[in-house]
Order: C-alpha cells, then structure tokens, then sequence
C-alpha cells in the first residue's frame, strides 16, 4: 500500500475521531468531553465569506482561525455550557455568541464596523515613524520570555503544476520570545506525510522553520528592519477596526530596478499601543534570481516569497495566531538555457493553545493529541489530494 494511501486512511481516522466526542458526549454530557463545531463567517451586508477571523472562547480561551473560504472547526469543552464565542476580523465589529447558540448554528455574520477616525494621531505621525515606533513597542507587545504553544500545520510541494508532497499534523512549539532571534522549537506531533512523488530531489526547506525565517517582528527584517526602513516607501493605505481598536493600515514598498525586484507589505498596527495585527507581504524578482541548485547542472531562481502572519492578544501579549506561506522558484538549466520546472510550497499554521510552562499544555492536551482540529480544507487541499492520489494510482499500475 502506498504511503499516500495510508495518508488518506490515516485522515479518514482522524475525521472519525473529531466527530467521536460528538457522539460521546450525547451519551455521557462529561464534562472533559469536547464537541466539534464548525462553520462560516460572513460578511451580513454583502453575504461574501470572511477569511481569516480570529474565533476565541471567553472561559476555556480555546479558539482558531478560520481559513481563506471563512470557514473553521474547532472544540469546545462538554460541560462549558456557560461559554462565550468571540468572533474579531479587521474592519468589522466583534460578535459575541453564547455556546447554546453557537452549538445550533453553521453561519456566522458579522456587522462592517463604523470607522471613528483619529486625524490629530493620523497627521502628526508619519508612516515611517509609525512603522519605527512600532518596532521600538516589540519589546512591550510581544513575550519576552519563554512561550510554547500548540497547533496544526500543513505543507504540500507544488512540481511543474502537480502536487507531489503533503505533510501535516499537529505540532507543538517552544518559542524563545521576541527578545530573542534564536528560531523556536518545534516538535512535530503525530504528522502525517504522503509519498515524495517529486523528480527533483531538493533539500527539504517547507517545514516550519523556514516559513518563520519570514516572521518579520522576531526577526526585525525586511520592511521592519531599523536600520533599512530608508530603503522601503511608506505611506498610510487607510484606517480600519478590529476588536473595538483603531487600526492603521501602512503600505510599505521597495522597488529597485537594478537589483529586478518588486517587493511589498502592507502592516496593520494598533493606533494606541502600536502592536501589529497583521503582516502581508510578497517578496517578487523582476528577472532570474539564481541560486546555486543541489541538482547538477540546474540552477535555482527565486522568483516569490508571499504570506501572510497573524497575531492576536492574549491577556497583555500578543502571540502569532496564524499564517499562510507561499514560496515559488524555478528550475533552469543554464547550459541549454531554458526553464526546466516551477517548483512551489504552500505551507500553513493555526496555533490553538498557548501557555507559560510546557506542562501545562502537555495537562491539556494529554490524551488528546488527535483532538486538534484541522483547518477546513478549501479548494487548494481538496487539488492536493486529487494529484496525490491520481500520481499513487499511476504508481500502482
């Protein structure tokens, strides 16, 4: 049997056990038993999905993110019959539902939030210098000391238009803090992995790790590097709410024609205490952007680096909720000078549970290691699985 079959064995468990303390807990109403619930955001005027809201309950403080389609899944405690969801997105106002409700619903709307603007903040500052005194507030915003965390994570390996590799599953992270550069810890939990299909063998570089080298507010880098911000364009992009806070939106671009590059951000940072919320970036090379390549008499070019990074607060700390990363290179052969293969990696992470001390999420979670809900697949994955499975079938003819 193949190893992606396995994997679509394995997932196919996976989804029996989610649904598995729905079943339990319609026998038992234990109070450690958990329910899974899933749905969508909508916007209420316009009817279109909302990707990316922040869910979060107000006593268990479990919560997700739901993905690019606005669709989530989630857990809630059996006995939490006191609990209430919280569901945040930029530029719309915060719905607060009680678990009874949540538990009868699929459909979730939220209402576009009225912008009060702040001109004497907006006028007096520059983009840049908001940009500045953001990352000077780093140290105030963000754990200092040692955090650990757990979630999902995926990644799959895109090779001359077919999916060939998928990896995923829950993980668990120790995070150095943000005073630190030092990359975090990750221990992979449990993770699933298909079969390599690819033909060209590159080194592994879609794990986790590499998809935080581009967490910018750790690493203080690109658009918020102190000591580069004169090479980057900033300028305000707008003004919008999240939470109940004011949000400022600065879109920041460097372009160098000498250099063929095209790269841009766009920030959006709290008005009062100059957090960032959210980071989306795309790094693009105008030409051929050659790196030596593993494989003999092929080169490497960098052609894109995309994603986006979420951070949502936690008591007076903000911690990185989630993101999406997107890598695209191709492979040339410069004897014969032509394009051999578009090599691409899509990679995400939807942290659940964070905590001080290890132990505490090892109490959580003891037992329960399957128990993490995976993000709602969207069109992407279900694409993943397609060429994954026709490539095993081809395999096994």
């Amino acid at each position: 049997m193949g190893k992606v079959w396995k994997l679509l064995i394995y997932r196919l468990l996976l989804r029996l056990s989610l649904f598995l303390p729905v079943f339990v807990m319609a026998l038992s109403l234990s109070a450690q038993d958990r329910q899974l619930i899933r749905g969508v955001i909508i916007d209420e005027a316009t009817r279109q999905v909302i990707p990316f809201a922040h869910l979060q309950f107000k006593i268990s403080r479990l919560g997700t993110v739901a993905n690019q389609e606005g669709a989530f899944s989630s857990f809630i405690k059996g006995g939490a019959s006191d609990d209430t969801l919280f569901i945040s997105s930029m530029g719309y106002e915060t719905s607060k539902i009680h678990i009874s409700e949540v538990m009868t619903k699929d459909t979730f709307l939220l209402k576009e939030a009225s912008i009060t603007l702040h001109p004497i903040l907006i006028t007096t500052l520059s983009a840049e210098e908001i940009v500045r005194k953001s990352i000077q507030s780093i140290s105030k915003n963000y754990p200092q000391n040692d955090v650990h965390f757990i979630g999902f994570y995926r990644t799959a390996t895109k090779e001359c238009q077919t999916f060939v590799k998928l990896l995923e599953g829950p993980v668990s992270v120790a995070d150095p803090g943000y005073a630190s550069k030092d990359t975090a810890n990750i221990t992979y939990l449990n993770v699933s992995e298909s079969e390599d299909f690819s033909q060209y063998k590159l080194e592994e570089k879609h794990l986790m790790e590499d998809a935080l080298t581009f967490e910018h507010i750790r690493l203080r880098s690109g658009f918020l590097n102190p000591d580069a911000l004169d090479g980057w364009k900033y300028e305000m992009a707008g003004y919008t709410q999240y939470d109940g806070k004011g949000v400022m939106i600065i879109l920041a671009n460097y372009i160098s024609d000498k250099h063929k590059m095209d790269h841009s951000a766009r920030i959006y940072i709290d008005d009062s205490s100059f957090a960032i919320y959210k980071l989306e970036y795309t790094y693009h090379w105008l030409d051929n952007y050659f790196i030596k390549s593993e494989i003999d008499s092929l080169s490497e070019a960098e052609h894109q680096w995309e994603g986006e990074f979420h951070y949502a607060q936690e008591k007076d700390k903000f911690y990185l909720k989630y993101f999406v990363f997107h890598h695209t290179k191709t492979l040339y052969d410069l004897m014969f000078k032509r394009k051999v293969c578009d090599i691409e990696v899509y990679s995400e992470f939807n942290r659940y549970e964070v905590a001080e001390k290890a132990n505490a999420l090892r109490e959580t979670y003891s037992g329960h290691s399957l128990e993490l809900a995976q993000p709602i697949e969207t069109e992407l994955y279900k694409n993943i699985f397609k060429d994954l499975d026709s490539l095993s079938r081809a395999g096994d003819e």
